[in-house]
């Protein structure tokens, strides 16, 4: 694959080259990330000509300190998106990155060339942007799955629920898009409106207990963050329904 650098080299699990081109992927699995690159250390002499970078979003630097230390300029890049052997495009993803000053440029001049965007980031910020990258991604789909399984127990409904509860998904990042996650909330809750989500909670220990713990945790979590928006009085009422057992 070029892209007007240099060859990009992937090296992936059970994948091992003969060679190494001046730009170098590691893309295998965390726990094996360090081993990779002990035995590319090991089997390649001169290492000052190469850029080897992992690609995950969790693991930091140290891994590649052998490769460091044979002269390689060494990286983490990390693609804020689902990437399987079908992706095409990284058109507009955001990439964390982590690595020196002369790594930075590099891989400032790579994204740039991928019609991507880029956040720096340290190596102790990496796993809590990780964390928050599940949140905002892995969990909103979740949230999907169980928001189909209260408003209809039938999985044919569910799935004719999709595209309303979908475009309601939309206009709430569309929302955020323009404003602070404070200023961009609806609902009852945003609203102050406790009874509506007194006569929630009732309904979900009937029909959906599962989900209830859930509800009252992030219920718990949007008063905190509304601030001034509700009054203290309707913050306490509200607070005092999610604490309930």
């Amino acid at each position: 694959m070029s892209v007007g650098i240099t060859e990009i080299q992937i090296v992936k699990k059970n994948e091992w080259p003969d060679r190494l081109n001046q730009l170098v992927l590691i893309c295998v699995p965390d726990s094996e990330i360090e081993v990779v690159s002990a035995k590319i250390a090991n089997t390649f002499k001169g290492l000052t000509n190469q850029v080897i970078i992992h690609c995950s979003g969790t693991v930091g630097l140290s891994v590649l300190h052998k490769l460091e230390q044979k002269g390689a300029t060494v990286g983490c890049i990390h693609p804020l998106m689902a990437v399987s052997e079908a992706t095409t495009s990284f058109n507009n993803v955001t990439f964390d990155v982590c690595g020196s000053a002369t790594f930075i440029g590099f891989a400032k001049s790579l994204i740039h060339l991928l019609d991507a965007d880029m956040v720096v980031v340290e190596e102790d910020q990496k796993k809590k942007l990780h964390i928050a990258s599940v949140v905002a991604s892995n969990y909103l789909v979740t949230l999907m799955h169980l928001a189909q399984e209260i408003a209809d127990s039938d999985s044919q409904n569910q799935e004719s629920l999709k595209p309303a509860l979908l475009s309601l998904m939309q206009s709430a990042v569309n929302n955020l898009e323009k404003s602070s996650p404070k200023e961009a909330l609806t609902g009852p809750i945003a609203r102050g409106d406790v009874e509506t989500v007194s006569d929630h909670i009732e309904l979900l220990k009937k029909h959906h207990s599962k989900n209830l713990d859930l509800y009252k945790i992030l219920g718990k979590a949007t008063v905190d963050m509304l601030g001034d928006r509700i009054t203290q009085k309707e913050k306490n009422a509200l607070i005092e329904l999610f604490d309930e057992s």
